[in-house]
C-alpha cells in the first residue's frame, strides 16, 4: 500500500512540476504578446496601458516583488522618475517616494548604465561598502537582493528596468526578458514620442504643401533616425519625397518616376524589385491604400517590418512607418511614410530569441534534472544561513511539507520536528537541525547526514549539503535534502540481528568444540592405559606366546583408535590451547633434505614438473633442532612450487651453509621455479 502512495505523490510532484512549467510558457507568451501591442502601439496612451500588465506578468514570471521602470528626466538627463510600478500583493509600493532620484545620488549605478552594464545584487548587504549612496536608498525599502537593466532608445540613455527580490537561481531569464520587454517599451516610447513631436510641428504646417517643404529640414533634424521620409495622400493615391538616403531601400521607390504620382504603382514597383516575399507575405495587403485608410480611422500609426534585397549599404531588415496628419479634415487622409533600417533590433532581437529559447532549454532541463532528483529526495529545501531562510524545492509527502513555500528555519524546523520525529530521536534530530550551528560543522565537510524514524515507523536519512561559502569560507547557503531508506534500514537491521545469531551461535559452537577437545584428551588416556597394560603383561609372561598374540592384537586395536584420535583432535586441541612447542633434538640435515626432496620430487613427477637438486657445500651436517616442524616447512614450500607451476616448468632447490660459530651454523635455502609467483603486495603482506 505505502508503494502505491509513493506512486501517487511521484505523479502529483510531476503534475505539479508540469502545471508551473505551463504557468511559465503562459506567462512567458502573454510578455510577448504584450511587447507585440506595444509595438504596434498608435501613440503613448496604447503603449502606457499596456506596461502595467507587462510589468505584472514579468513580475510573476521571476517571482518579484516589485518590477518598475526609472525614465531620465530633463535636458540634462539629471534625475531618474519612477514613471511605472508593479508590486506583489502585501508589498508596500514606492513610486510616491521616487518621483526624483538625483543620478548624482546613485553614481555607481549611473555610471554603469552609461557603459550599458547589467546591475545584478544578489544579497543587498555585500555592497554596502562598493555602493553606499545606492545601498542607502534600496535598504529603506526593505529589498534584499534585485536585477536591474539599462534602457537605451536609439543608442542614447533613456532609463532602467528593474526587479525587487526576483529569483536569481537562473537570472539570464530575468534578463533576457527584461532586455527584450526593455528595449521594445523604449524603443516604442522613443519614437511616440518623435511622432508627437512630428505632429505637433506638423499642425504648424496643415496649410499647404509649399509650407511643409519649406520647414523639410525641421522634420529631417527631429528624424535622424529614418533615412527617407514621403508624403502621401491616400485619398488621392499620390507620393512625394519629403528626404531620401542611399542608405534606405524606400528610396527605390523613386526609380519609376513614369509613375511618380501614384501611390499605389511606386508600392507595387518597390515591393516586386526590393521585398523578400517571404518576410512579408501580407505587405501589398496590409500597405495597400484602401487598407491603410480603414485602418487609420481608428488608429494613428501604423508600423510594419521585413526584409528587402541588401542596398549599397549592406542593409536588409527595415521598419516602414505611417502617421496620419491631423488637417481637420476627417476625409482628407494624407501621411507621412518614413523608412529605417533595423539590421541591429533584428540582430539583437534574433539573439535574444535564441538566449531566450536556450533559457527556456535550460529551465526544461532543470525542471527535468529536479524531478529526477526528487525521485532520489523527496524532501529538497534551499536554505539560508545567514538570513535563517528556506526555500521549498521539492517536496513529495504533505506530512513532511514546511509550512509554505518559504520561511524561518529555526521556526519551521522545530514544529516539524516535534511533529512527525519518534520520540527517541528527538534529540539527536534537534542537534542535527540546529542551523546555529551548522556552519561549524561544515566547516571542513561538504556535507553531514544522520538517519531518523518517523512517528509512522518509517526510516529516513537526512542531509545538509554545501551549497556556497563566503569569501572567507565560511557556509552560507546549503541544500536540505531527505530520502526514505526504510527498506535498506530494515535489511540492515535484519543483516546485524543474522550477525549477531550467527556469532551466538559460533560461540556457542566454540565452547561445545573446546569441551570436545578436552574430553577426547581425556579419552586419549584409556586406550593408552590399554596399551600399556598389555607391555606390562607381555613382559611379565614373555614365555607364554598365546597371551603374547593376544596382547599384540590388542595393542594393535588400541593404537588404531588412538591413531585415529590424534589425528581428529591432538593437533587441534595444541593449537586452541597454544601449547604447541618446537622439539630439541639431533638429527642429520643431509638425511633430512634427502627425505623431503623424495617426497617432493614424487609430487614433482605426477605434475609433469622438473625437479633439481643443486648440492651445495654443507660443513656441519648434524644439528640440534626441530626436525619435524623444519621438513614441514620445507614440505610446504616445495610442494606449494610445484601446485602452482604448469606442465614443463621446473622447480630448483639449493642448501648452502653460509656462516657458522662455535656453537650456530647460517644456512641460505633457495627455491626457484617457474611458477606464477607472488605479487608484491602479497609479499608485503606476507
Amino acid at each position: 500500500m505505502k508503494k502505491f502512495k509513493a506512486n501517487d505523490n511521484k505523479s502529483e510532484e510531476h503534475e505539479i512540476n508540469y502545471r508551473q512549467f505551463n504557468k511559465k510558457l503562459e506567462l512567458l507568451n502573454q510578455i510577448l504578446s504584450l511587447i507585440s501591442d506595444i509595438n504596434q502601439a498608435s501613440d503613448e496612451k496604447e503603449v502606457k496601458d499596456c506596461i502595467p500588465a507587462l510589468l505584472q506578468y514579468t513580475g510573476e514570471y521571476t517571482d518579484a516583488d516589485r518590477v518598475y521602470i526609472f525614465e531620465l528626466m530633463s535636458e540634462k538627463q539629471d534625475y531618474y522618475s519612477n514613471s511605472f510600478e508593479w508590486c506583489r500583493e502585501g508589498i508596500v509600493p514606492q513610486i510616491d517616494n521616487l518621483i526624483r532620484i538625483s543620478a548624482d545620488s546613485m553614481p555607481v549605478w549611473h555610471e554603469k548604465f552609461l557603459r550599458g552594464e547589467t546591475i545584478i545584487i544578489h544579497d543587498l548587504e555585500k555592497i554596502c561598502e562598493t555602493m553606499p549612496s545606492e545601498y542607502d536608498i534600496l535598504k529603506v525599502q526593505d529589498i534584499h537582493s534585485l536585477l536591474v537593466l539599462p534602457l537605451f532608445a536609439n543608442t542614447q540613455l533613456s532609463g532602467f528596468i528593474g526587479l525587487d527580490n526576483p529569483d536569481l537561481v537562473n537570472p539570464g531569464v530575468s534578463i533576457s526578458l527584461l532586455s527584450n520587454a526593455g528595449g521594445h517599451l523604449a524603443s516604442t516610447l522613443n519614437n511616440l514620442r518623435m511622432f508627437r513631436m512630428l505632429e505637433e510641428k506638423q499642425k504648424t504646417l496643415e496649410s499647404n504643401l509649399e509650407e511643409l517643404q519649406k520647414e523639410k529640414h525641421i522634420l529631417e533634424a527631429l528624424c535622424v533616425d529614418y533615412t527617407s521620409f514621403y508624403l502621401c495622400d491616400l485619398a488621392n493615391d499620390t507620393l512625394e519625397t519629403i528626404k531620401q538616403s542611399i542608405l534606405s531601400n524606400g528610396t527605390e521607390i523613386d526609380e519609376m518616376t513614369e509613375l511618380k504620382s501614384s501611390y499605389t504603382s511606386r508600392i507595387r514597383y518597390y515591393y516586386d524589385h526590393y521585398v523578400i516575399r517571404e518576410s512579408a507575405p501580407d505587405f501589398l495587403q496590409k500597405i495597400e491604400r484602401h487598407a491603410l485608410i480603414e485602418y487609420l480611422q481608428n488608429h494613428k500609426r501604423f508600423a510594419y517590418r521585413y526584409q528587402s534585397v541588401k542596398n549599397h549599404a549592406g542593409h536588409e531588415y527595415f521598419e516602414l512607418q505611417v502617421i496620419r496628419l491631423e488637417t481637420g479634415n476627417r476625409d482628407d487622409y494624407k501621411i507621412i511614410m518614413g523608412f529605417r533600417y533595423i539590421d541591429d533590433i533584428v540582430q539583437e532581437d534574433m539573439k535574444k530569441k535564441q538566449q531566450m529559447e536556450a533559457t527556456m532549454a535550460d529551465l526544461k532541463m532543470n525542471n527535468e534534472i529536479i524531478s529526477a532528483i526528487s525521485k532520489m529526495y523527496w524532501i529538497i529545501y534551499r536554505m539560508d544561513l545567514i538570513h535563517d531562510t528556506y526555500e521549498e524545492i521539492s517536496s513529495k509527502e504533505s506530512m513532511h511539507r514546511l509550512t509554505g513555500r518559504s520561511g524561518k528555519i529555526s521556526v519551521q524546523f522545530t514544529k516539524a520536528r516535534e511533529r512527525f520525529i519518534a520520540p527517541e530521536f528527538q534529540e539527536r534530530m534537534r542537534e542535527f537541525l540546529d542551523a546555529s550551528t551548522l556552519a561549524e560543522r561544515l566547516k571542513n565537510r561538504e556535507e553531514v547526514s544522520t538517519e531518523y524514524r518517523a512517528i509512522t515507523g518509517v526510516w529516513h536519512q537526512a542531509r545538509f549539503i554545501v551549497k556556497l561559502r563566503n569569501e572567507a569560507g565560511e557556509v552560507t547557503n546549503v541544500l536540505y535534502v531527505a530520502r526514505d531508506i526504510n527498506d535498506q534500514k530494515i535489511s540492515e537491521l535484519e543483516s546485524r540481528e543474522e550477525l549477531r545469531r550467527t556469532a551466538q551461535e559460533a560461540e556457542k559452537a566454540n565452547l561445545a568444540k573446546t569441551d570436545f577437545l578436552r574430553r577426547m584428551s581425556h579419552d586419549v588416556r584409556t586406550p593408552i592405559n590399554g596399551i600399556q597394560g598389555c607391555v606390562d603383561i607381555a613382559d611379565r609372561y614373555p614365555d607364554d606366546l598365546e597371551l603374547q598374540q593376544e596382547a599384540r592384537t590388542r595393542i594393535r586395536t588400541a593404537s588404531s583408535y588412538l591413531l585415529n584420535l590424534v589425528n581428529d583432535v591432538l593437533d587441534m586441541n595444541k593449537l586452541e590451547s597454544g601449547n604447541i612447542q618446537l622439539e630439541r633434538k639431533h638429527f642429520n640435515l643431509l638425511e633430512l633434505l634427502h627425505n623431503t626432496n623424495e617426497i617432493i620430487r614424487m609430487q614433482a613427477n605426477e605434475s609433469g614438473v622438473n625437479y633439481y637438486v643443486e648440492d651445495g657445500e654443507l660443513i656441519h651436517t648434524q644439528l640440534v633442532g626441530s626436525p619435524v616442524h623444519f621438513q614441514q616447512i620445507l614440505m610446504n614450500i616445495g610442494s606449494n612450487a610445484v601446485k602452482y607451476n604448469h606442465d614443463g616448468g621446473s622447480v630448483t632447490v639449493t642448501c648452502r651453509e653460509i656462516s657458522y660459530t662455535d656453537t650456530i651454523a647460517e644456512y641460505e635455502l633457495t627455491c626457484t621455479d617457474t611458477g606464477i609467483g607472488m605479487s608484491e603486495e602479497f609479499q608485503k603482506k606476507a
